[in-house]
């Protein structure tokens, strides 16, 4: 049985919120181990402010890695960095998350970001135009993202869709164009600290 997809408790537990999703995107409940979770709660938050450093993601997709060859859990994981972290071209993110698995990237969204990209949506001619993925962070209901000083500033509405139907997998449908923008925009993959990403799928 797999169970939705959960949001961050603080401002600052992005990080180990988006592993956790991923877990839960690829596995059902009766195969992820108990102490895969506590693992992750108890390393990921090691940054002094509670945040999560591209040293921890890096060494969480290795422990993946151990622990599936351990507990015989079929996943395997890669951490990225650099150019490798990108949509276009021969895109090891687009080649994961389309062959079922997903991807936490290290965004931008007024600071350094996790999000779990789940899905590609391409035009009818093959052109990727639009990523799935879950945003841990809950907007606040009251005010507007799109407004001045929002989350999504600078962005326009059909270039982000807000999802809420689809809890198991997405809550944002973000325009490509956004990701791989060559500045900080929203969700894009450029941030205060160099570009990052790990993959998780099946083995």
């Amino acid at each position: 049985m797999q169970v939705p997809l959960h949001y961050q408790v603080t401002r600052h537990d992005c990080g180990p919120t988006t592993a956790v999703n991923a877990l839960s995107f690829l596995l059902d409940r009766e195969e992820l181990p108990a102490p895969a979770v506590q693992h992750v709660w108890a390393t990921m938050l090691d940054r002094p402010h509670g945040g999560t450093s591209a040293n921890a993601m890096r060494f969480f997709a290795e422990w993946v890695c151990d622990i599936a060859a351990g507990w015989d859990v079929p996943l395997a994981a890669e951490h990225l960095r650099g150019d490798d972290v990108t949509l276009k071209g021969d895109s090891r993110i687009v080649a994961c998350v389309e062959d079922g698995g997903c991807c936490i990237a290290s965004t931008h969204l007024g600071c350094d970001h996790y999000v779990l990209l789940t899905g590609i949506e391409r035009s009818g001619y093959g052109a990727i135009t639009r990523v799935r993925l879950f945003d841990s962070w809950l907007q606040d209901q009251e005010g507007d993202p799109f407004a001045a000083g929002g989350d999504f500033d600078g962005a326009s509405r059909d270039q982000i869709a807000c999802v809420t139907d689809a809890p198991f997998s997405h809550n944002r449908i973000v325009d490509a164009s956004l990701l791989d923008s060559p500045v900080q925009r929203p969700y894009s993959f450029v941030c205060d600290t160099p570009r990052e990403a790990t993959l998780l799928w099946r083995a």
